[in-house]
């Protein structure tokens, strides 16, 4: 008698597996399907207006729908109906509020997406730490996965606006951390002397004109000061933060009582993969977080 160990690996292809998601889930294809028509039909209408960044965006959000179905396959997951809807609502409301010029219409839009993308982030950190180290077996544990997904959320905050960064310093055509208008600010540098010891409070401002080296004015900024993207900027990781934050409390506590309805609609699920037995022929098994299952044969 002697024993020996086989790792099984994946062999579903990835057109497999869509075909397969479709056939058990058809709200999701549905929903991908509409999300799909209105990013390739929103390039369409921005060629019709020479509107060559949009049109390239709407390229970007569509590639999205592979990128979810490729994310599911390879990381083994099953993301929940309800956070599918939610993750889709995000993209569309990212889309249509630069495309539709829906942020100068509804000027919260801005802090909404940013609260949302807190969520969305948060969820997906769970997720990563689900697939690596299993579904959390204590409450110790899920302090660990709550507080890596919050962390996992900032990063993305954190790199997103250093891409907002780059492009408006090397493109001149966008203004992606967005100037607002102020009408008071402290400052060292204005303080006499200049030091880090005193600052000067500068309020009540109800315009400010710019003047070039010769002395021409160039532009009369009516209602304040111009503040060119710090304010954007942090609000947007606070928005971030304080969603990311309040929906780990809220899955957290939901876990901690037992009930895990919130947990089980928004945290994508380990699934069950097709692998090859010694036989070569196919056989499922619940994935519970390992790389791979070992599997034992007696001979």
């Amino acid at each position: 008698m002697k024993t020996k160990k086989q790792k099984r690996n994946p062999t579903q292809t990835l057109w497999a597996y869509f075909v397969e998601r479709t056939k058990s889930n058809i709200a999701l294809f549905v929903l991908m399907a509409a999300y799909s028509v209105l990013s390739l039909g929103s390039s369409i209408y921005f060629m019709t207006q020479g509107n060559v960044r949009d049109i390239l965006s709407c390229f970007v959000y569509f590639l999205i729908v592979p990128l979810f179905y490729v994310i599911e396959r390879y990381m083994r997951i099953k993301v929940p109906m309800p956070y599918a809807l939610f993750l889709m609502a995000f993209m569309t409301l990212n889309l249509i509020g630069a495309g539709y010029n829906l942020y100068f219409i509804f000027p919260p839009l801005d802090d909404c997406l940013h609260a949302m993308w807190g969520f969305v982030f948060m969820v997906f950190g769970f997720a990563v730490m689900k697939v690596l180290l299993g579904e959390p077996k204590n409450r110790k544990q899920l302090v660990v996965y709550v507080l890596f997904s919050v962390a996992f959320c900032a990063l993305t905050a954190v790199i997103w606006e250093i891409y907002e960064f780059t492009w408006d310093e090397v493109s001149p055509t966008v203004d992606l951390q967005e100037d607002c208008i102020i009408t008071g600010f402290n400052s060292f540098m204005l303080h006499d002397p200049c030091d880090h010891l005193n600052t000067v409070k500068i309020d009540g401002i109800a315009y400010t004109i710019l003047y070039d080296a010769m002395g021409n004015e160039i532009y009369r900024i009516e209602g304040g000061y111009l503040d060119v993207g710090l304010k954007d900027t942090m609000w947007d990781m606070i928005w971030c933060t304080v969603s990311s934050v309040s929906t780990s409390v809220v899955i957290a506590l939901d876990w901690c009582f037992g009930k895990k309805w919130i947990y089980n609609a928004l945290i994508p699920k380990l699934r069950e993969v097709p692998q090859e037995d010694n036989s070569g022929e196919n056989s499922d098994y619940a994935d519970g977080g390992d790389r791979a299952e070992e599997v034992t044969a007696t001979e």
